[in-house]
């Protein structure tokens, strides 16, 4: 069990009644929320009010608010005026047999924050929890908490505080007092990325003045180009869709040197559900004890799947020599159903075979990396090479592809690189679709000089929820018709990272059912 720190926290100041239409609303409470989960870094928070008049009243970030009115996480009978700690929840007797411990989304640690009215009366609480056991909260995350408080005061007097921060500077002063403890940099933009301000810390992480005016910048002006494109073409449209998007990122200092941040980027949405304004934090993994923590579980990563495919390989080899020889039946005494077995023997190491490739390649995109080797290859001879790799599988599934080009191209490109999405995408559009059907294979100049190549297919197409994902390693939609064509979830993750070492961006589009659209772009070498 964890005590109240008692010690570590101020008393609670009154929370006047106004301030409960405004936390509990859509636009102000969400902004407030996922600014302190951010901060704490912690994936659920959430804000109540108790009593008969006030039960509807929760705002939640992370979790279904329904969920929390099962809660009594911090109730009334909790009692106390301080920041509350409960270390490990599944220990606490007031937390071990509470809904949200026992089932989804199995809290396992929290720290909680009471509410009270203008009376000091106590009306509800705030909470940050975790779904993984953590150290013990620092001084610096106890101090973010008790600068949650005065936020949620000042949200009285401004009523709508998703609708104003993009309008005014005041309010990003006011997010200024929660995070200026921090040394993680904090930053906050209209949709269409320009600069509304820079926490304190974040402006010394890059080199800039305290009293430099920042507003109206464009947020390319902090990264490099290359992760200003991550963030146009990937980040910001994954926060705008979900909510948020975490990655490893990049700042630019003012010196021009870059620094190794973890980045989040958040959507912030008024009461309408329409976008406001981003915000962004990022933390500095330059210091190296984080960063070698990192670095080892990636190469413990890649020496897991290169060990692993390596090793696999050789027996591999054996086992499909011996189907071999066996197939061959020179004795003349295998039957019809030995025949069969050993037909799906040889299909399933066939499969493995592929599995094998396919993490290798995995693999080798991750460890080369960087810009791949360029040269000019006519758009019509990748295509003739990439038919000519798939006419087996075409003609055993009787699937006829129907080529277009809008003209001659040439496109400057690494050709096993571009040859290699191609077979990945078609393929996919062959297990997909019905035997007999036709998949399109279109291509188009664009104003640019860049190329954009659309594979078609009217096979069982995705389903909306799982769009966002298919480009995700060793993903594949959760649906029966989905699970029913076997593969390794690895061909479209290798074809987006194929096509962004070049630059480049791919899509898709589908409707369950209708089939699918997916295009990449492969920009001017």
């Amino acid at each position: 069990m964890s005590p109240d720190l008692s010690a570590s926290s101020t008393a609670v100041p009154a929370m006047p009644a106004d301030a409960l239409r405004v936390i509990s609303t859509p636009g102000a409470g969400r902004a407030m929320l996922e600014m302190l989960r951010v901060a704490l870094r912690v994936p659920i928070v959430w804000i109540r009010f108790d009593g008969p008049a006030d039960e509807s009243r929760i705002n939640a970030v992370g979790i279904d608010p329904t969920s929390v009115r099962r809660s009594h996480i911090l109730d009334s009978s909790w009692g106390g005026a301080a920041i509350t700690i409960v270390e490990n929840t599944q220990l606490d007797p007031r937390t071990e047999e509470d809904p949200l411990v026992v089932g989804p989304p199995n809290v396992r640690c929290l720290m909680g924050m009471p509410v009270v009215d203008a009376l000091g009366h106590r009306i509800g609480a705030v909470v940050a929890a975790d779904t993984a056991l953590r150290t013990r909260p620092c001084d610096h995350e106890l101090e973010i908490m008790e600068r949650f408080r005065p936020l949620m005061l000042w949200a009285v007097d401004r009523r709508d505080l998703g609708a104003l921060i993009v309008e005014q500077k005041e309010e990003i002063t006011r997010y200024h007092q929660l995070m200026g403890v921090s040394d993680d940099f904090m930053g906050f933009a209209t949709v269409d990325g320009r600069v509304i301000g820079v926490n304190p810390g974040g402006r010394r992480l890059v080199g800039r003045s305290e009293h430099e005016d920042l507003s109206g910048l464009m947020i390319a002006a902090f990264h490099p180009p290359a992760i200003r494109r991550m963030l146009w073409e990937t980040a910001i449209p994954r926060a705008i869709a979900e909510g948020s998007w975490t990655g490893e990122s990049r700042l630019l200092h003012r010196d021009g040197s870059e620094i190794i941040v973890e980045q989040t980027v958040l959507a912030h949405r008024d009461a309408a559900e329409v976008v406001t304004h981003l915000s962004t934090l990022c933390r500095d993994l330059s210091d190296q004890d984080a960063l070698a923590r990192m670095r080892e579980h990636e190469r413990m990563k890649d020496l897991f799947i290169s060990t692993v495919s390596h090793e696999l390989r050789t027996p591999l080899t054996s086992i499909a020599l011996s189907l071999s020889v066996l197939s061959e039946d020179l004795g003349g005494s295998l039957s019809p159903d030995d025949r069969e077995l050993l037909r799906i023997a040889d299909q399933n190491a066939q499969r493995l075979g592929r599995l094998i490739d396919d993490l290798l390649e995995l693999q080798r995109s991750d460890i080369v990396g960087g810009e791949p080797v360029l040269r000019q290859v006519m758009v019509e001879d990748l295509i003739r090479s990439v038919l000519e790799v798939m006419r087996g599988t075409l003609e055993v599934s009787e699937i006829q592809i129907r080529t277009s080009l809008d003209r001659d191209h040439t496109v400057r490109c690494d050709p096993c690189g571009v040859e290699r999405v191609l077979v990945n995408l078609i393929g996919n559009a062959v297990k997909f679709s019905p035997n007999g059907s036709t998949i399109a294979l279109e291509v188009e100049g664009m104003g640019d000089g860049g190329v954009m190549f659309s594979v078609i297919d009217s096979g069982i197409g995705i389903g909306d929820a799982d769009l966002e994902r298919v480009f995700e390693a060793f993903w594949q939609a959760d649906s029966s018709a989905s699970r029913a064509v076997q593969g390794s979830g690895l061909g479209l993750a290798i074809a987006r990272q194929i096509v962004e070492r070049h630059g480049g961006r791919i899509e898709v589009e589908s409707r369950l059912g209708e089939g699918s659209t997916f295009r990449f772009f492969i920009p001017v070498g």
